[in-house]
């Protein structure tokens, strides 16, 4: 998968809604669970209320301090208190809205998800989310071959099951494995519908080197003295020449 994390819960709560079942497919900002509010609301209701009293004695202080009455200690000592009050009104909005999880990319829930009726601590997991759009066909490349490798460059895989699918080669690693002295490469195929899944078996096919060639029947092939395997030609002077099948051909006078 491109990307897999375990979403966790950012408060203390009580589940009260499982909204999205093992293994279905959910969009950024679906909501996965719910947990229980308990006081929260009550304690944001009283915030806000705190917070209309600290306006008002706010505004009176100021008027007070614009007409001599006051001193200017003291409409800094409201405004601290309007501040505060502010600031907590922020922190159990914030906290109210912790209490739904949601899904912060599009993916497929994992195998790992909060029941309902579980409670979870901060920091606890509440679901697996997993992205398997686009998908990562992880290689890995010999010292001898990775020089080859170039991000952008076109790749193809062979599933397992046989099926067949191309990708762009999006990442190559610039340090070797220290177990292997092999390099990783990851290429980055398309997967919309998801029927791909991840963790299966991959034949990974790289063109690395490109030339021009002809098929010809092993019967027309000959042996020559020093070895070389090859094709007898007539060249454009009706003369029998030997040509090595898969070395550099000659200059273009031997057609």
């Amino acid at each position: 998968a491109s990307r897999a994390i375990d979403v966790r819960a950012q408060i203390d709560g009580r589940v009260t809604e499982g909204l999205v079942n093992k293994g279905a497919p959910v969009k950024e900002g679906d909501v996965i669970l719910k947990l229980a509010i308990d006081e929260r609301k009550a304690r944001l209701d009283e915030s806000q209320a705190l917070l209309r009293q600290r306006e008002l004695e706010h505004a009176a202080a100021k008027d007070l301090q614009q007409r001599g009455f006051r001193s200017d200690t003291n409409l800094a000592q409201a405004t601290a208190q309007l501040d505060a009050a502010r600031a907590q009104v922020q922190r159990m909005q914030v906290e109210l809205s912790n209490t739904v999880i949601k899904a912060p990319f599009d993916g497929v829930i994992g195998h790992e998800r909060a029941e309902l009726g579980q409670y979870l601590r901060v920091g606890d997991k509440a679901a697996n989310l997993v992205d398997l759009h686009p998908l990562l066909i992880v290689g890995y490349a010999a010292e001898r071959e990775v020089s080859y490798l170039t991000p952008g460059a076109p790749g193809m895989a062979r599933l397992i099951d046989g099926t067949t699918v191309e990708g762009v080669i999006s990442y190559v690693a610039a340090q070797a494995e220290a177990a292997t002295r092999t390099y990783r490469f990851e290429l980055t195929t398309p997967n919309e519908d998801g029927r791909i899944r991840s963790g299966l078996t991959a034949e990974v096919m790289i063109p690395v080197l490109s030339g021009l060639a002809h098929r010809l029947s092993p019967a027309v092939l000959w042996l020559a003295d020093d070895g070389a395997l090859g094709v007898k030609i007539v060249d454009d002077k009706n003369r029998v020449r030997f040509l090595p099948a898969w070395d550099d051909w000659p200059s273009d006078d031997a057609a």
